[in-house]
């Protein structure tokens, strides 16, 4: 039988009904359990009397009902996990007050990005201009969104850094990027570029074509090469090409022909290395003829490609 001492001491702890204990055969003496239970309550008290209650009272109900729990826990004779519990309770309210009343962690401040734009200094009307930002970076993060001003009323954006564009008429104009990091902060970045008037030659009447033939002949030949190595030397040059017949045949055949006068054209200049996209082919048939067409030396005019070639330095 328990001693008076014993009784008072485990109703101290809230245990209302010691002999239930015997009932169901638990074991009381020297129990770890109560030991640690007790300390548990110990430091839940501690923690009320420094104010957790108060201050952190979501977290101070929660041990209380930790404590309910593992006291039914020890009331259903689970000693081992009652006493671990307790054990977890006890550290839980010892360091409920540094856990609940800790400074947040301050949020490093978002650095902004740096924005970096090449291009050309330079360029003439309707040519194609390049420009980079992938130099542009954010150091804590990453850039989300390119926005380019080219400073003739029009703007694009992107998600990656590259970005091109004509200009229409001469003139200098301020190109402006902007730059977006995933936190929303921007940076901007500008360069001015000199935008001259396209010069532009016409080499026409001298690749001629014999009747009905998309065949280029030897003194045609003879009159491109110069203009093959001109576009070899300078990238920047471009050529419109058109071809063209005399009026003899039906209109839609003769149409097809001056498309093929016109391709022949730029296939040899293909062939020397010149790109594709550095040419634009087109075919007028008899609509636009250059001589009369009542006599064999007004048709043979006629039968001809015009070529005119832009460059910046022409």
């Amino acid at each position: 039988m328990l001693s008076r001492r014993a009784v008072r001491y485990f109703s101290s702890l809230g245990f209302l009904s010691v002999v239930g204990f015997f009932a169901v055969g638990c074991t009381l003496d020297e129990s770890p359990a109560i030991k640690q239970i007790s300390s548990a309550r110990n430091a839940i008290s501690a923690a009320a009397k420094e104010g957790a209650k108060e201050k952190c009272p979501e977290d101070y109900a929660a041990l209380e009902k930790e404590y309910l729990q593992v006291r039914g826990i020890f009331y259903a004779c689970n000693e081992d996990e009652a006493t671990t519990r307790a054990q977890q309770l006890q550290s839980d309210a010892e360091g409920l007050l540094d856990q609940c009343l800790a400074p947040a962690v301050a949020m490093a401040p978002n650095q902004p990005p740096s924005a970096n734009l090449s291009g050309p200094a330079s360029g003439v009307t309707n040519q194609l201009l390049s420009f980079s930002a992938i130099d542009s970076s954010d150091a804590d993060g990453s850039i989300t969104s390119y926005r380019w001003d080219y400073g003739d009323g029009t703007t694009a954006d992107f998600t990656f850094p590259r970005a091109t564009h004509r200009y229409e008429a001469p003139g200098t104009y301020l190109v402006q990027l902007t730059v977006e990091d995933d936190k929303g902060a921007t940076a901007i970045a500008s360069q001015q570029v000199l935008i001259s008037e396209e010069q532009r030659m016409e080499i026409a009447a001298h690749v001629l074509f014999d009747f009905d033939s998309s065949e280029l002949r030897p003194d045609g030949i003879a009159e491109l090469e110069p203009l093959l190595q001109a576009m070899q030397a300078d990238s920047l040059m471009r050529a419109s090409i058109v071809g063209h017949t005399d009026d003899r045949g039906e209109e839609g055949y003769n149409l097809g022909l001056s498309e093929r006068r016109a391709q022949a054209v730029a296939d040899y200049l293909m062939d020397g290395g010149i790109g594709a996209d550095r040419l634009t082919v087109e075919g007028r048939g008899e609509s636009d003829p250059a001589a009369p067409n009542d006599s064999s030396e007004g048709r043979q005019e006629n039968r001809r490609v015009n070529i005119v070639v832009s460059a910046s330095n022409l």
